[in-house]
């Protein structure tokens, strides 16, 4: 049976725009083909098994998302890392969760210690990829564990609660978009780090029903008016400061 993701999208209007960074762009079949490439990668080439953990280390980039999403439908737990955090503090959060990979990108590269455990492999030299396979929705999903902040010591996993399949984790991440009323209606603009849970997850909710992805690399007011403009912005997630500063 074929995969739920993106359906509507890739029936509707395959080639038109899924989600940017303001320098690189994707069309939902673009998308589709590189997350799906990225399931098989990590499932075959990697050896990511369902339950275990990866990390991500990267930026306000489209790689980020991609990569966020095809960890969980390949059955990882998946870590978003700040990064602005010390070399030191990266290295704690990579062994505290038990990354056995670790995705980052040229601006962050430099903070993974080499002698850790685990791979590392860079999205922006990771070269062509394979083509992905049709995922399977009966499979085991993985889910989401961020880290708090540590005001209060060493910060600390939290592991979301998830369902048992692929299929499930979809149709929760649906859901979960409607009751904030993200339905896809329109283009979502990310204004804050996608390693922070309301920016990121609430951004992959609305994507996955349907509204493209519109990523600042980071906060600015005459970027973020200019976006709005652009590409017609319908959602977002602001906090106060933000507010302030507009």
């Amino acid at each position: 049976m074929p995969s739920s993701l993106f359906k509507q999208q890739l029936t509707n209007n395959p080639d038109s725009l899924a989600i940017t960074d303001l320098t690189s762009r994707r069309t939902w079949r673009e998308l589709h083909a590189r997350v799906t490439a990225l399931v098989t990668l990590l499932q075959t080439e990697y050896g990511i098994a369902p339950g275990d953990h990866i990390a991500l280390l990267v930026g306000n980039r489209i790689d980020h998302v991609e990569a966020m999403l095809a960890g969980q439908l390949a059955g990882a737990w998946v870590t978003p890392v700040n990064t602005h955090l010390t070399a030191s503090e990266i290295d704690y959060i990579r062994h505290d969760c038990g990354a056995s990979l670790v995705f980052c990108d040229n601006s962050h590269e430099a903070l993974l210690a080499p002698h850790g455990t685990g791979q590392i492999i860079n999205l922006q030299t990771l070269g062509p990829l394979p083509t992905g396979t049709e995922i399977d929705e009966s499979s085991p999903c993985g889910g989401s564990m961020l880290y708090t902040s540590g005001t209060t010591g060493r910060p600390k996993g939290v592991r979301r609660a998830k369902p048992d399949t692929v299929g499930q984790l979809l149709d929760r991440m649906r859901q979960a978009g409607r009751n904030f009323g993200l339905q896809g209606g329109g283009p979502h603009l990310v204004t804050g780090p996608l390693y922070h849970a309301a920016p990121g997850l609430l951004a992959l909710y609305d994507l996955i029903n349907g509204a493209p992805m519109i990523i600042l690399p980071k906060w600015d007011c005459d970027t973020f008016f200019n976006a709005v403009q652009q590409y017609s912005v319908t959602t977002t997630h602001l906090v106060p400061t933000m507010f302030v500063r507009l």
